[in-house]
């Protein structure tokens, strides 16, 4: 495909099926627990030219006398759209959502929505945590015919939004959400060494 995350070239993106099975054992000086990990997505285009769909998810956790310690369960769903022609522009909208439960977890161990990836862009805040999060990102992308010197212009704007269940609320409790919008212009040359 091309014009997804780039200007023009030929980009790869995942199709088919993926699944992963990870079993191992952790030394401590308190314990000696088994692992294990179960993740697995899928990519494929939506049929007929309708964008592209990813959806995936897992589980790992820690056994400790016949006890789950330090689970989490966790899920995406991702949706790029067709490229759509706008007088001589073209526009892609990228939707992503992703879903993290942390289950019977050691006290000092939290989630965050001031994470670089399944987070909130632009949000510094240490002290809102929880054990279970939900983050939605939305970033529309218009990838211009404006160019200079070999460099393509892009506009885009977005708008991350999470909720996290912290100070023993739920999570959709209406002081749970988190909102942050912006915009801008992404200049890329694709020739440039």
């Amino acid at each position: 495909n091309s014009m997804v995350y780039s200007f023009g070239r030929t980009e790869d993106i995942p199709y088919g099926f993926l699944t992963s099975l990870t079993l191992g054992i952790n030394k401590s000086q308190y314990a000696t627990r088994p692992y294990l990990g179960f993740t697995f997505s899928m990519g494929h285009a939506v049929i007929p030219n309708k964008g592209y769909l990813y959806v995936g998810g897992g589980w790992e956790n820690y056994f400790n006398k016949n006890h789950i310690e330090q689970a989490t369960l966790m899920g995406a769903l991702k949706y790029i759209t067709p490229l759509l022609k706008i007088n001589g522009s073209m526009l892609r909208t990228f939707v992503e959502v992703n879903y993290t439960k942390g289950i019977n977890r050691f006290k000092d161990e939290s989630l965050f929505i001031n994470e670089k990836q399944n987070g909130v862009v632009l949000f510094f805040d240490n002290n809102i945590k929880g054990t279970e999060k939900i983050v939605v990102n939305i970033e529309n992308v218009t990838f211009t015919p404006v160019q200079f010197w070999g460099f393509n212009m892009a506009l885009f704007s977005f708008a991350d939004v999470a909720w996290i269940n912290y100070s023993s609320r739920s999570l959709f409790d209406r002081d749970n959400n988190f909102i942050c919008v912006g915009a801008g212009i992404k200049i890329r040359n694709e020739r440039l060494v």
